[in-house]
């Protein structure tokens, strides 16, 4: 790549002009174009600062050949001053693209003593300056008190911090009363399945456990029933128990699947009893008082378009007494600037976080220049760098500032992309496997019944002829027909014959 890079770099300083070399020093030449409008390449920048030196720089650009002075006032994180230096993340960027990209590193920024807001601005009038920061504008706009405006980043979103507030204990019980309600169709499936199950072990073990599973309706099918419920539940009372080794083997498979769909119903109420305890009032913005701090334009403007009445405080401390006095319902602040003062939202406890995220309305930050040709420079540099100006940023802030900030840089026509993931609840209604496991639990149930009472019917037929057939051999015989057998005197009926 360098050699490649190196090539590119000779064809700049040596172009053809009418069949012969001339350097590029010259007026209009290409490298004067890319240095007085700053089209460099970022991800070339180490290369270019090793082929043009400071010398041609400053020849080239004159910007480059002095340093340049910049007005401030306090606005962290993008402007603040620290232990007397001015820092931020604005004078961060500014010495990014300003000084070592646009200049090469061949001048530097001298900031004067902070002023107040206004302040700052009257330092162009009395004595000029290069560059005033911060300047909240449109992003998309290119003056400034009639002075050029250069947007260096734009804010995407306000947070609002507030404290969460719980539903009344009224409310509570009754959505949590509502909410387990709608559980009933992971209910209906589950004792759907525990009478399928029943109705299974009667007829598999009706046949050699009668006492336990009587073949009677519906006292059998029941007994079938309670035997499943209660190994479902894990609870085993053990006053039912299967004997046959049919039977059996359905119990051992029947308590895998019970005890899964028992659990998944009793996981199900747990997370809706949760999930009501914790729930809060949603956060509202509308017709509530709304802290601010002073000078900060998009936190003002965006609680105004969500229909809240922004009131302006000085300074965090006081935003802070206003909020846990009751006196404001949130604090409106940018995401970027929230996160410069989390240390001190914190100490109000961890009733206090972000509510609510509400997009901003195209409010930039950037710079006011002096000289036209600062904010086309930076303009220029954007432009140029749009596939790579994530890497920049996030190398800028890195280095000047020792923090991975996740703030938003100046980019025109933005859009943002979210992810939503959908999910599809099996144990309701609307899910297929709903009807057909009511359906499939209600044949199997039926079947079973039919079954029994068919082979129950055929039993008692079969008995009934052979009862038949042995009273016909008794009485040719000359016994006295068996059903005498049945009655309450049968012994003294039957002393009284042999006698």
């Amino acid at each position: 790549m360098r050699v490649t890079f190196v090539i590119f770099i000779l064809l700049l300083k040596y172009r053809q002009i009418d069949g012969s070399t001339t350097p590029a020093t010259q007026n209009g030449s290409v490298i004067q174009q890319v240095l007085q409008l700053c089209t460099i390449r970022y991800s070339m920048l180490s290369q270019f600062k090793d082929l043009v030196g400071c010398d041609e720089v400053r020849t080239l650009n004159p910007l480059c050949g002095r340093n340049l002075t910049v007005a401030s006032s306090f606005m962290p994180p993008y402007v603040y001053q620290d232990n007397e230096k001015i820092s931020g993340i604005l004078p961060a960027l500014l010495k990014e693209i300003i000084v070592d990209v646009c200049c090469l590193g061949c001048n530097t920024l001298h900031y004067l003593p902070q002023k107040g807001f206004i302040e700052k601005y009257a330092e162009q009038v009395n004595k000029p300056v290069d560059i005033v920061i911060p300047v909240q504008n449109h992003i998309n706009r290119k003056t400034f008190f009639n002075a050029p405006y250069q947007t260096l980043m734009f804010v995407r979103d306000i947070s609002m911090f507030g404290k969460k507030v719980h539903n009344p204990p009224k409310d509570i019980m009754s959505s949590l009363f509502w909410s387990m309600l709608r559980t009933w169709p992971l209910l209906l499936m589950a004792l759907s399945m525990a009478m399928a199950a029943g109705c299974i072990i009667w007829l598999l073990d009706t046949w050699t456990n009668k006492r336990q599973f009587p073949r009677t309706l519906p006292y059998g099918p029941f007994e079938g029933l309670w035997w499943s419920f209660v190994s479902m539940t894990t609870v085993g009372y053990g006053d039912r128990t299967p004997t046959s080794t049919l039977a059996r083997s359905f119990a051992i498979l029947w308590i895998f699947v019970g005890i899964s769909l028992f659990n998944m119903y009793t996981g199900t109420i747990t997370s809706v009893i949760t999930s009501e305890l914790q729930k809060t009032i949603p956060f509202s913005v509308y017709g509530h008082r709304i802290g601010v701090l002073e000078n900060v334009t998009a936190p003002n403007s965006t609680t105004i378009m969500a229909g809240g009445n922004p009131i302006v405080y000085k300074n965090i401390t006081s935003l802070k007494n206003a909020l846990q006095n009751e006196e404001i319902k949130a604090i409106a602040m940018e995401s970027s600037m929230m996160q410069y003062y989390q240390k001190d939202l914190d100490d109000l406890g961890s009733e206090y976080f972000v509510q609510l995220k509400l997009e901003a309305s195209e409010n930039g930050i950037g710079f006011m220049a002096l000289d036209p040709q600062l904010a086309k420079m930076t303009r220029n540099f954007y432009e140029e760098n749009q596939d790579n100006i994530y890497t920049f940023w996030h190398e800028s802030h890195k280095r000047y500032l020792g923090i991975e900030s996740t703030l938003d840089f100046h980019e025109e026509n933005s859009e943002s992309t979210q992810t939503t993931i959908h999910g599809k609840e099996i144990f309701t209604p609307n899910h297929i496997t709903f009807p057909i496991t009511i359906a499939f639990t209600v044949v199997v149930s039926l079947a079973c019944i039919v079954v029994a009472q068919l082979t129950d019917r055929r039993v008692q037929q079969r008995k009934k002829s052979m009862t038949s057939q042995q009273s016909s051999q008794r009485s040719r015989n000359g016994f006295p027909p068996k059903e005498t057998e049945n009655c309450n005197n049968c012994k003294e009926m039957t002393v009284q014959y042999k006698i």
